[in-house]
Protein backbone atom coordinates (compact mmCIF):
# COMPACT_ATOMS: atom_id res chain seq x y z
CA UNK A 1 0.00 0.00 0.00
CA UNK A 2 2.79 2.40 0.94
CA UNK A 3 4.62 1.63 -2.31
CA UNK A 4 1.50 2.35 -4.33
CA UNK A 5 1.13 5.70 -2.60
CA UNK A 6 4.73 6.59 -3.41
CA UNK A 7 4.10 5.78 -7.08
CA UNK A 8 1.01 8.00 -7.04
CA UNK A 9 3.02 10.76 -5.33
CA UNK A 10 5.73 10.67 -8.01
CA UNK A 11 3.15 10.65 -10.80
CA UNK A 12 1.00 13.52 -9.48
CA UNK A 13 3.62 15.83 -7.95
CA UNK A 14 5.99 18.29 -9.63
CA UNK A 15 9.62 17.30 -9.96
CA UNK A 16 10.97 19.67 -7.33
CA UNK A 17 14.59 18.73 -8.01
CA UNK A 18 14.20 19.71 -11.65
CA UNK A 19 12.31 22.87 -10.69
CA UNK A 20 15.05 23.96 -8.28
CA UNK A 21 17.68 23.46 -10.96
CA UNK A 22 15.63 25.21 -13.67
CA UNK A 23 14.73 28.26 -11.57
CA UNK A 24 18.00 28.33 -9.62
CA UNK A 25 15.91 28.84 -6.49
CA UNK A 26 15.31 26.68 -3.44
CA UNK A 27 11.96 24.89 -3.62
CA UNK A 28 10.32 24.71 -0.18
CA UNK A 29 7.32 22.50 0.56
CA UNK A 30 5.23 23.73 3.48
CA UNK A 31 1.92 23.78 5.22
CA UNK A 32 1.78 27.49 4.67
CA UNK A 33 0.51 28.55 8.09
CA UNK A 34 2.82 26.18 10.04
CA UNK A 35 5.12 27.84 12.53
CA UNK A 36 7.93 25.34 11.89
CA UNK A 37 7.68 26.28 8.21
CA UNK A 38 7.64 30.01 8.97
CA UNK A 39 10.81 29.61 11.01
CA UNK A 40 12.60 27.93 8.10
CA UNK A 41 11.46 30.50 5.54
CA UNK A 42 12.36 33.46 7.75
CA UNK A 43 15.84 32.00 8.30
CA UNK A 44 16.40 31.72 4.54
CA UNK A 45 15.01 35.20 3.92
CA UNK A 46 17.34 36.59 6.59
CA UNK A 47 20.22 35.08 4.59
CA UNK A 48 18.80 36.39 1.29
CA UNK A 49 18.43 32.89 -0.19
CA UNK A 50 16.15 32.94 -3.30
CA UNK A 51 13.25 30.57 -2.77
CA UNK A 52 9.87 29.47 -4.09
CA UNK A 53 7.36 28.21 -1.55
CA UNK A 54 4.82 25.53 -2.42
CA UNK A 55 2.25 25.82 0.37
CA UNK A 56 -0.33 23.12 1.01
CA UNK A 57 -3.18 22.36 3.38
CA UNK A 58 -2.90 19.52 5.93
CA UNK A 59 -3.41 16.29 4.00
CA UNK A 60 -2.81 17.99 0.68
CA UNK A 61 0.91 18.09 1.52
CA UNK A 62 1.30 14.31 1.79
CA UNK A 63 1.90 13.38 -1.86
CA UNK A 64 4.37 16.20 -2.64
CA UNK A 65 6.43 15.44 0.47
CA UNK A 66 6.44 11.71 -0.21
CA UNK A 67 7.63 12.31 -3.76
CA UNK A 68 10.70 14.18 -2.47
CA UNK A 69 11.45 12.32 0.75
CA UNK A 70 11.07 8.71 -0.39
CA UNK A 71 10.44 8.92 -4.13
CA UNK A 72 14.08 8.48 -5.11
CA UNK A 73 16.86 6.01 -4.41
CA UNK A 74 17.83 7.85 -1.23
CA UNK A 75 15.37 8.61 1.55
CA UNK A 76 15.30 12.01 3.28
CA UNK A 77 13.32 11.52 6.50
CA UNK A 78 12.74 14.41 8.89
CA UNK A 79 14.52 14.11 12.23
CA UNK A 80 12.75 16.93 14.08
CA UNK A 81 9.60 19.05 14.42
CA UNK A 82 7.47 15.92 14.31
CA UNK A 83 3.79 15.76 15.10
CA UNK A 84 2.76 13.26 17.77
CA UNK A 85 -0.04 12.93 20.27
CA UNK A 86 0.53 15.04 23.37
CA UNK A 87 -0.86 13.17 26.35
CA UNK A 88 -1.55 14.41 29.90
CA UNK A 89 1.63 14.05 31.95
CA UNK A 90 1.99 12.70 35.46
CA UNK A 91 5.08 14.81 36.16
CA UNK A 92 7.40 17.35 34.58
CA UNK A 93 9.87 14.55 33.86
CA UNK A 94 7.40 12.67 31.67
CA UNK A 95 8.34 13.06 27.98
CA UNK A 96 6.13 15.62 26.27
CA UNK A 97 5.83 13.79 22.96
CA UNK A 98 4.76 10.32 24.00
CA UNK A 99 4.82 7.40 21.60
CA UNK A 100 4.46 3.74 22.45
CA UNK A 101 7.55 1.75 21.57
CA UNK A 102 5.84 -1.09 19.75
CA UNK A 103 6.20 -1.96 16.09
CA UNK A 104 2.84 -0.52 15.06
CA UNK A 105 3.42 2.83 16.73
CA UNK A 106 6.99 3.01 15.46
CA UNK A 107 5.82 2.38 11.91
CA UNK A 108 3.23 5.13 12.31
CA UNK A 109 5.91 7.54 13.55
CA UNK A 110 8.15 6.68 10.61
CA UNK A 111 5.33 7.41 8.17
CA UNK A 112 4.67 10.75 9.87
CA UNK A 113 8.33 11.71 9.46
CA UNK A 114 8.13 10.77 5.76
CA UNK A 115 5.43 13.41 5.23
CA UNK A 116 6.72 16.09 7.61
CA UNK A 117 7.13 19.69 6.51
CA UNK A 118 9.03 21.81 5.80
CA UNK A 119 11.61 20.41 3.45
CA UNK A 120 13.68 22.19 0.82
CA UNK A 121 15.28 21.20 -2.45
CA UNK A 122 18.31 23.26 -3.49
CA UNK A 123 19.38 24.02 -7.07
CA UNK A 124 22.32 21.61 -6.73
CA UNK A 125 19.95 18.76 -5.81
CA UNK A 126 20.63 18.80 -2.08
CA UNK A 127 17.55 18.09 0.04
CA UNK A 128 17.25 19.78 3.45
CA UNK A 129 15.06 17.56 5.59
CA UNK A 130 13.59 19.85 8.24
CA UNK A 131 13.45 23.34 9.74
CA UNK A 132 16.84 23.11 11.40
CA UNK A 133 18.70 21.91 8.31
CA UNK A 134 17.01 24.63 6.26
CA UNK A 135 17.87 27.34 8.80
CA UNK A 136 21.49 26.15 8.87
CA UNK A 137 21.87 26.73 5.12
CA UNK A 138 24.02 28.38 3.81
CA UNK A 139 25.61 28.94 7.20
CA UNK A 140 25.46 32.72 7.56
CA UNK A 141 23.53 32.53 10.84
CA UNK A 142 25.13 31.65 14.14
CA UNK A 143 23.91 28.23 15.35
CA UNK A 144 21.56 27.62 18.26
CA UNK A 145 22.94 26.06 21.44
CA UNK A 146 21.88 22.37 21.57
CA UNK A 147 20.09 22.83 24.91
CA UNK A 148 18.04 25.74 23.57
CA UNK A 149 17.32 23.89 20.33
CA UNK A 150 16.00 20.89 22.25
CA UNK A 151 13.71 23.12 24.30
CA UNK A 152 12.36 24.90 21.22
CA UNK A 153 11.96 21.78 19.10
CA UNK A 154 10.53 19.39 21.67
CA UNK A 155 8.57 21.69 23.97
CA UNK A 156 7.88 25.24 22.76
CA UNK A 157 7.10 24.30 19.16
CA UNK A 158 4.78 21.30 19.79
CA UNK A 159 3.03 23.02 22.72
CA UNK A 160 2.39 26.22 20.75
CA UNK A 161 1.05 24.13 17.88
CA UNK A 162 -1.24 22.09 20.11
CA UNK A 163 -2.64 25.12 21.93
CA UNK A 164 -3.34 26.87 18.62
CA UNK A 165 -5.21 23.86 17.25
CA UNK A 166 -7.28 23.71 20.43
CA UNK A 167 -8.87 26.97 19.27
CA UNK A 168 -8.67 26.45 15.50
CA UNK A 169 -10.51 23.11 15.72
CA UNK A 170 -13.36 24.43 17.83
CA UNK A 171 -16.75 24.11 16.16
CA UNK A 172 -17.22 27.88 16.52
CA UNK A 173 -14.09 28.41 14.38
CA UNK A 174 -15.01 25.96 11.63
CA UNK A 175 -15.19 28.75 9.04
CA UNK A 176 -11.60 29.75 9.84
CA UNK A 177 -10.40 26.14 9.74
CA UNK A 178 -12.11 25.49 6.41
CA UNK A 179 -10.66 28.72 4.98
CA UNK A 180 -7.13 27.79 6.08
CA UNK A 181 -7.46 24.48 4.26
CA UNK A 182 -9.25 25.58 1.08
CA UNK A 183 -8.63 29.25 0.28
CA UNK A 184 -6.33 29.63 -2.71
CA UNK A 185 -6.07 25.85 -3.24
CA UNK A 186 -6.62 23.93 -6.46
CA UNK A 187 -10.29 23.43 -7.30
CA UNK A 188 -9.91 19.64 -7.14
CA UNK A 189 -8.66 19.89 -3.55
CA UNK A 190 -11.49 22.24 -2.59
CA UNK A 191 -14.01 19.82 -4.10
CA UNK A 192 -12.46 16.86 -2.26
CA UNK A 193 -12.39 18.85 0.99
CA UNK A 194 -16.10 19.60 0.90
CA UNK A 195 -16.97 16.11 -0.35
CA UNK A 196 -15.15 13.98 2.24
CA UNK A 197 -11.55 15.04 2.90
CA UNK A 198 -12.40 17.86 5.28
CA UNK A 199 -14.34 15.61 7.64
CA UNK A 200 -11.68 12.90 7.51
CA UNK A 201 -8.73 15.21 8.16
CA UNK A 202 -10.52 17.18 10.88
CA UNK A 203 -11.25 13.95 12.79
CA UNK A 204 -7.62 12.89 12.48
CA UNK A 205 -6.38 16.29 13.66
CA UNK A 206 -8.70 16.26 16.65
CA UNK A 207 -7.44 12.81 17.60
CA UNK A 208 -3.86 14.09 17.63
CA UNK A 209 -4.35 17.51 19.22
CA UNK A 210 -7.22 16.62 21.60
CA UNK A 211 -9.00 19.99 21.72
CA UNK A 212 -11.76 18.52 23.89
CA UNK A 213 -9.44 16.94 26.47
CA UNK A 214 -9.50 19.71 29.07
CA UNK A 215 -6.84 18.11 31.27
CA UNK A 216 -4.46 17.96 28.32
CA UNK A 217 -5.32 21.53 27.29
CA UNK A 218 -4.67 22.88 30.80
CA UNK A 219 -1.33 21.08 31.03
CA UNK A 220 -0.40 22.30 27.56
CA UNK A 221 -1.11 25.92 28.48
CA UNK A 222 0.83 25.70 31.75
CA UNK A 223 3.82 23.88 30.26
CA UNK A 224 4.01 26.31 27.35
CA UNK A 225 4.18 29.17 29.81
CA UNK A 226 7.00 27.45 31.70
CA UNK A 227 8.86 26.60 28.49
CA UNK A 228 8.69 30.17 27.18
CA UNK A 229 9.96 31.44 30.53
CA UNK A 230 12.91 29.04 30.23
CA UNK A 231 13.67 30.38 26.77
CA UNK A 232 13.53 33.92 28.12
CA UNK A 233 16.07 33.07 30.80
CA UNK A 234 18.37 31.35 28.31
CA UNK A 235 18.49 34.14 25.74
CA UNK A 236 18.88 36.86 28.38
CA UNK A 237 21.94 35.38 30.11
CA UNK A 238 25.50 36.10 29.13
CA UNK A 239 26.10 32.58 27.82
CA UNK A 240 23.40 33.01 25.18
CA UNK A 241 23.93 36.69 24.46
CA UNK A 242 21.55 39.58 24.07
CA UNK A 243 18.90 39.77 21.38
CA UNK A 244 21.03 39.30 18.25
CA UNK A 245 18.80 41.58 16.17
CA UNK A 246 19.72 44.47 18.46
CA UNK A 247 23.36 43.48 18.67
CA UNK A 248 24.15 42.81 15.00
CA UNK A 249 21.41 43.41 12.41
CA UNK A 250 23.59 42.02 9.61
CA UNK A 251 24.13 38.66 11.34
CA UNK A 252 21.01 37.55 13.23
CA UNK A 253 21.16 34.23 15.01
CA UNK A 254 18.95 31.30 14.13
CA UNK A 255 17.27 31.59 17.52
CA UNK A 256 15.74 34.94 16.51
CA UNK A 257 14.04 33.27 13.55
CA UNK A 258 13.02 30.13 15.40
CA UNK A 259 11.60 31.92 18.46
CA UNK A 260 9.68 34.35 16.24
CA UNK A 261 8.35 31.50 14.14
CA UNK A 262 7.53 28.99 16.86
CA UNK A 263 6.04 31.39 19.41
CA UNK A 264 5.17 34.85 18.10
CA UNK A 265 3.54 33.65 14.88
CA UNK A 266 1.11 31.42 16.78
CA UNK A 267 0.60 34.05 19.46
CA UNK A 268 -0.88 36.41 16.87
CA UNK A 269 -3.30 33.73 15.71
CA UNK A 270 -4.30 32.90 19.29
CA UNK A 271 -5.00 36.58 20.01
CA UNK A 272 -7.23 36.72 16.94
CA UNK A 273 -9.11 33.56 17.89
CA UNK A 274 -9.69 34.69 21.47
CA UNK A 275 -11.19 38.05 20.52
Amino acid sequence: RHRRMIKVAKFTSPNYIALAKKTNKAQIITIDYSHFCEFAIWALQAQKVPLIESGFAPGQHILPTLSVRVGGNEHHISSSSRTAQLKPQSSENTPLLQTDQNNKKQASDDKARATAVPLAVLPNGTILRDSWEIASYPGKLSPVDPELRKLLDEEVGPLARQLTYVYVLKASNSDLWNALCTRGRHWLWRFAWWLFMGSFITKRMKKVFQPDNQESVNQCRERLKIAVEKVGVMISTRSYGLNPVHRDPENPLVRSCVFSGLVLDHSRLLCYLCL
